[in-house]
């Protein structure tokens, strides 16, 4: 009799079912374990976050951000920090705000977290298990919340006296709005060194000036000619006058909401970088048209084919009325207190300390008769005009950048709102690309036409911050 080998023996598809069988449950598990697994994970970086967020909220307010006592607490009872005394409350994470979480409230809306009063050692009275052991809190070490001076206590110890309200954070003696983190990158997060912040939501950058550190040679007006924030020449000849127009002077009117600002919180920010729209180009754009898309970011595509009332309005459209800070075309007295803070630190070892600024600030500038290497390997000699982007990389290192602020000298006139004669004449400032470093230094003033938008491109702005 001859066998049939086409067939499939009963032994063998119960063999295979029974291994399909095994495959399926072990994967079944190891999903399982892998879900648990991220769940864990899930919830110690949720308490990680509350943790930073604690810290942040005590530092403004004073007080934990706590809702309701928390008394059923047994079942931490194995995993309690030993330390922990008083009584435990719910986090109120209303009270918190912007709070992104991945664990816990996020899955199941009544789930809390609950911290103790004494310790601040923060759990999730819900916890996650796995393999018959369930979790609390974040593992090692018990967790320690830094609850240092509150932002009202660091605002006196700066000798700031300004709305706590428009403020997150004061860092080495400088007021951070709200909106705006703090620099992480070394050498920007010193008020010394130029402190840098960063906006939120846009990417701008800004740098402070710490008005209150300057010596008291401004000039503002006749009643105000030996001030800390006012106008100075540093030694050129211009012809400053009073707040009311005045043939062949330049004037100007401070706005009191920005002299009781400067004096309150002690200086102002300046934007990092040129105003720009677009990221890494250097194309121009035309001034029909005013968008709030205006950013201080490095590389950025220059907005340089502008008038000055395009500018002013520009700058003041990036912050709305539910800001803490006010966005502005810059006055003369802020681009003199810039240029005397430069003058009291990076040059003030120069045996004029004025001579970079009001004679000749080739050595810092992109300016005509510069020369330099730029982005990957690009070279700018001299006698050769190149506008570049601004923030750019050059050698020598940050040629272009004093205490964190780029192109202040050179690259781009920068417009202003200091007025020149009686007339709709506005100021422009810094120098130009096409110009030398001594005709155009950065302490220099020009004048144009507050509608008038250069076909040459040579006519740029920067926004300025102070708070409210």
């Amino acid at each position: 009799m001859k066998k049939n080998n086409k067939g499939v023996t009963l032994i063998a598809m119960v063999l295979a079912v029974l291994i399909m069988i095994i495959i399926a449950t072990v994967l079944v598990y190891n999903s399982q374990d892998m879900y648990k697994l991220r769940a864990i994970e899930d919830m110690y970086n949720d308490l990680r976050t509350l943790e930073a967020r604690v810290e942040i909220y005590y530092s403004k307010y004073g007080a934990l951000p706590v809702g309701a006592v928390f008394t059923d607490t047994s079942m931490l009872n194995e995993t309690k920090n030993p330390n922990d005394s008083g009584d435990y409350y719910e986090l109120d994470l209303e009270l918190i705000g912007n709070l992104t979480l991945y664990n816990g409230a996020k899955v199941n809306p009544n789930d809390v977290y609950v911290i103790n009063e004494e310790t601040h050692t923060i759990y999730y009275p819900n916890g996650v298990t796995f393999e018959g052991e369930t979790y609390y809190r974040l593992p090692g070490e018990y967790s320690v919340i830094n609850l240092g001076p509150t932002l009202e206590q660091k605002m006196v110890d700066a000798g700031i006296t300004g709305d706590p309200e428009s403020l997150s954070d004061v860092v080495d003696g400088v007021p951070i709005p709200e909106g705006f983190k703090v620099s992480e990158e070394p050498g920007e997060n010193t008020k010394n060194g130029g402190l840098v912040i960063i906006d939120d939501f846009t990417g701008s950058e800004f740098v402070w000036v710490p008005v209150k550190d300057l010596e008291e040679d401004g000039y503002r007006d006749e009643t105000n000619n030996a001030v800390k924030f006012g106008r100075r020449k540093f030694g050129t000849t211009q012809n400053l006058g009073g707040t009311a127009p005045e043939a062949s002077k330049y004037t100007e009117n401070l706005p009191i909401d920005l002299t009781t600002s400067v004096e309150q919180y002690g200086g102002f920010y300046i934007a990092r970088y040129e105003a720009s729209y677009e990221d890494e180009k250097v194309v121009s754009k035309p001034s029909t048209i005013v968008e709030t898309a205006n950013v201080a970011k490095a590389n950025g595509r220059l907005w340089n084919f502008i008038s000055q009332v395009d500018a002013k309005a520009a700058c003041t459209a990036m912050y709305g009325e539910g800001a803490k800070v006010v966005s502005h075309l810059p006055y003369g007295a802020e681009w003199d207190s810039t240029l005397q803070w430069f003058k009291q630190t990076e040059f003030s070892g120069e045996a004029n300390p004025n001579t970079p600024i009001g004679s000749d600030s080739t050595s810092w500038g992109n300016y005509y008769n510069a020369s330099f290497t730029y982005g990957e390997g690009l070279s700018k000699t001299a006698s050769i005009s190149k506008l570049i982007n601004t923030g750019e990389i050059t050698l020598p290192q940050n040629r272009h950048m004093v205490n964190n602020i780029y192109d202040i000298a050179g690259n781009l006139w920068e417009w202003t709102q200091e007025k020149y004669g009686t007339g709709a004449d506005r100021a422009i400032r810094g120098g130009i690309f096409s110009n030398s470093g001594y005709s155009d230094p950065a302490a220099h003033r020009g004048y144009n036409s507050e509608t008038y938008s250069s076909s040459f491109g040579s006519h740029g702005f920067r926004p300025l911050l102070y708070i409210k």
